[in-house]
């Protein structure tokens, strides 16, 4: 009682102070100096010395009570006349006396609170029912005053005793009867504040009231009062935001907005304090249900006008509570307390219940909270795998329903914020729920394919493309592509067949899509998805690896014909079905085989360029036919001849011929406008022709196989000559063919080799071998070289007639 009164005596002298202030100095005027006025001496005493007289008054009530502890109605009766008696004196000299009226009103309201105090609690004469009544009638007479006079001194006096009620009566620990009190008190005073335009007196109520409410929270509140703390905080939050609900946010002027968005803010901290508080954290529906509360009162002042960051707000602490009571259950699984450490019946359930409520709430005015919230789904992941069925079929549902809004509306982004992080609370379940059920199940087997959880993962990849397809966003085909890989990196399955299937769904969903689509992102994003799963295949699948690429190279290829695409799709579907039909290779064939088959691909790709005349085409046609070369040089391993084969070991031994001949033939396929080009596969054919030469003899030889060797310091006499002699004779008859037919490729393949011959011929075989054999090597390169002179000199007479006809 008694720092209640200080408190107010203090106020008191605040305000008269600051009322002396601003009416004792006047503001600098432009071009003169600040002066100080004479102080009024006679306004402010007669306000001084008004206030002492009403304190005196109040004082001498109290030690009047103090001084009869038996008193009975007749100090009742005194008490209560003289404080209406001085109520009455206020009102009759008001008009004249504005500044005393206002200190009696003071002291008269002072003694009529010091009397409903004495009736219970000094004297006992009244029930705590009918003291609260009088104190109630009490302040509805201050307020009264205060509104009807224009005084904040009245209504600071109101506010001071109102409040201080509680404590003069001693209900503090009846808590449903103290703050059903200080809502109605609380209802009063911001109504009055709001008509007033008193944001003081508000910013004082709402302090005063969260005083109370957390004093009692830390001291007296236990587990079975939790609902009803969180009623009243709830019902402090709505009285709050109730003056928004009448009229908008910008009828009021800036303090009085700020000040209500605080008293509505304030009781978010008590959720917080659930949340973290190991003893509340299981009373699941009233944490949830009191911040479901708080967060439509801040909705419903956003939708009354109010600013959007209260709406947010509401947002960001959903957002924090969810986590704080994730991160307490957490902390406590392993630790004794009132928290359960196993499975809880129906907990997913209700968690799912409570998530999709607030999701729905922050899709009213689309936030990203709306998308956000899905991740309580990743806590519920790791709280209870157990309940997995139950959980997907929530969050899955609720995701549609969420994405055929978002649709609606546009927001292709939170749709996709949405999706991912379904996607990551399904990654969790996925192991978790099989590693529990091998532990409940006490066996090392594995459990069966979680068949669930890829219908899941399939549901995902589909809204994920039917919101790029919808909104035309294809963009976020490139994202599916980190989350198929991300997918297929985390997922468990028991078998290879189990992983094929997780691997095989969501590509299956990416040609879709690229199907449809047609757009470059989406192929793009197609060739990135098949490079995940032959990545995947590669390490996962041994035994199918070779042909995942083959099966991705056939479907790139394939969406060309059913497409048309345009540039650039068109190249990049053809170069990335190509090198994927090549990757294929190598986990296929043998050596030989690829050999082949590389040829066969160059030539099938340069007759597709005279077709369409596509330079992508042309590229690939070479490149491919230049490391088939370089291969064939460098690896001798290609000849190998093995008599396992039978007759298909000649084939294969010398595909090296085969692949010479593909090459001469896609020579004589290259359009005649590109000599050069002809004579590049030309000279690639004839050289691969002169390895499988080099071959034969090497087999003649040698019974160890076909071995491709230079080494002819490790030749024999015979075997070295003979290489000299049947290139001399194989460049003569090239040339033969190529002055006959006019076959460019052939006339400088023949050149080339001739003097091949002739430097071996002169630097090798005359200087290392002796006789017979480099008499041998002279005499067929020298008749070689007359049979060349004379078709060299045939061939410039038919050209000479040719120029002169």
């Amino acid at each position: 009682m008694y720092a209640t009164f200080v408190l107010a005596v203090i106020v008191i002298a605040i305000l008269i102070v600051k009322r002396m202030l601003w009416r004792h100095y006047e503001p600098a005027v432009p071009g003169k100096i600040e002066e100080l006025r004479r102080v009024d001496w006679t306004a402010t005493a007669i306000q001084i010395f008004a206030w002492l007289s009403g304190i005196a008054l109040v004082l001498a009530a109290v030690y009047a009570v103090q001084s009869m502890p038996n008193g009975g109605w007749l100090a009742v009766a005194i008490g209560l006349g003289i404080g209406i008696a001085l109520l009455l004196v206020s009102a009759a000299i008001a008009s004249k006396y504005g500044i005393t009226a206002d200190a009696i009103d003071g002291a008269g309201i002072g003694i009529l609170y010091v009397t409903c105090y004495a009736m219970h609690v000094r004297w006992n004469l009244v029930p705590l029912a009918l003291a609260l009544v009088a104190m109630l009638l009490v302040t509805a007479v201050t307020l009264f005053l205060a509104m009807r006079r224009g005084s904040f001194f009245i209504a600071i006096l109101g506010l001071i005793g109102g409040f201080a009620a509680p404590t003069l009566l001693g209900f503090s620990e009846q808590s449903a009867d103290l703050f059903a009190y200080l809502v109605i008190l609380n209802a009063a005073i911001s109504w009055l504040a709001f008509r007033m335009r008193w944001p003081l007196l508000i910013a004082l109520s709402v302090l005063r009231i969260t005083i109370y409410e957390w004093t009692w929270v830390l001291q007296s509140l236990t587990d079975s009062q939790l609902w009803l703390a969180a009623l009243i905080f709830a019902a402090f939050a709505i009285v709050a935001a109730a003056p928004f609900w009448y009229r908008s946010w910008y009828d009021y002027p800036p303090r009085f907005r700020y000040v209500a968005a605080v008293a509505v803010l304030l009781p978010l901290l008590f959720a917080f304090f659930m949340a973290a508080n190991t003893n509340y954290g299981a009373q699941i529906n009233v944490l949830f249900g009191f911040l479901l509360v708080i967060a439509l009162t801040l909705f419903a002042i956003v939708w009354r006008g109010g600013p959007v960051w209260l709406h947010i707000a509401g947002g960001v602490a959903s957002l924090l509570t969810f986590g704080i009571w994730f991160w307490q259950w957490w902390s406590q699984l392993n630790a004794p307390g009132s928290w359960p450490a196993g499975p809880v019946p129906g907990l997913v359930l209700t968690i799912a219940i409570w998530t999709a409520l607030f999701i729905a709430l922050y899709l009213i005015r689309t936030t990203i909270f709306a998308a956000l919230l899905f991740a309580v789904f990743i806590g519920m992941a790791y709280r209870q795998p157990e309940d997995s069925a139950t959980l997907i079929v929530a969050m899955i549902g609720l995701l549609i329903a969420v994405l055929a809004t978002f649709i609606r509306r546009r927001d292709a982004v939170l749709g996709a914020i949405a999706i991912a992080i379904v996607a990551k609370a399904v990654m969790v379940l996925n192991p978790l729920s099989l590693l529990y059920a091998v532990q409940v199940s006490h066996t090392l087997n594995p459990p069966p394919m979680p068949w669930l959880v890829l219908i899941a993962f399939a549901i995902l990849f589909a809204a994920l493309f039917v919101l790029a397809a919808k909104l035309v966003r294809p963009v976020f085909a490139i994202i599916a592509v980190a989350f198929y890989a991300w997918m297929l990196v985390t997922v468990y399955a028991p078998t290879v067949p189990a992983l094929l299937a997780f691997a095989i769904v969501p590509y299956a969903l990416f040609v879709a899509y690229a199907f449809f689509a047609r757009s470059f992102l989406a192929d793009v994003a197609l060739v990135l998805a098949s490079l995940v799963f032959f990545l995947s295949a590669t390490t996962t699948l041994h035994t199918m690896s070779g042909a995942v690429p083959l099966i991705e190279a056939a479907v790139l290829l394939a969406l060309l014909w059913r497409k048309h695409p345009a540039e650039p799709c068109f190249t990049l579907l053809v170069i990335s079905g190509l090198a994927f039909f090549n990757a294929a290779l190598p986990l296929l064939l043998p050596k030989p085989f690829i050999v082949i088959t590389l040829a066969l691909e160059s030539l099938a790709v340069l007759w597709l360029f005279t077709r369409n005349a596509y330079r992508g085409f042309l590229v690939w046609s070479i490149g491919l036919a230049a490391s088939l070369y370089i291969w064939i040089t460098l690896d001798p391993t290609i000849y190998t001849y093995v008599d396992t084969y039978k007759f298909f070991g000649y084939i294969l031994g010398f595909a090296v011929a085969i692949c010479g001949g593909i090459m001469l033939l896609a020579a004589y396929v290259t359009p005649r406008d590109m000599p050069r080009l002809a004579l590049f596969f030309s000279l690639l054919g004839l050289t691969e022709s002169w390895y499988l030469i080099t071959i034969i003899i090497s087999n003649i030889f040698h019974s160890t196989g076909v071995a491709f060797n230079v080494g002819f310091m490790n030749f024999s006499p015979l075997e070295d000559v003979t290489y000299t002699i049947a290139w001399i004779i194989s460049a003569t008859g090239l040339l033969f063919i190529g002055l006959h037919w006019d076959w460019q490729g052939a006339r400088v393949g023949a050149t080339g080799l001739l003097l091949l011959s002739i430097a071996k011929c002169f630097l090798h075989d005359v200087i290392r071998r002796g006789d017979p054999y480099r008499d041998y090597s002279l005499v067929a390169v020298a008749v070689s070289l007359l049979v060349v002179g004379i078709l060299l000199q045939r061939y410039r007479l038919h050209r000479t007639a040719a120029v002169a006809v």
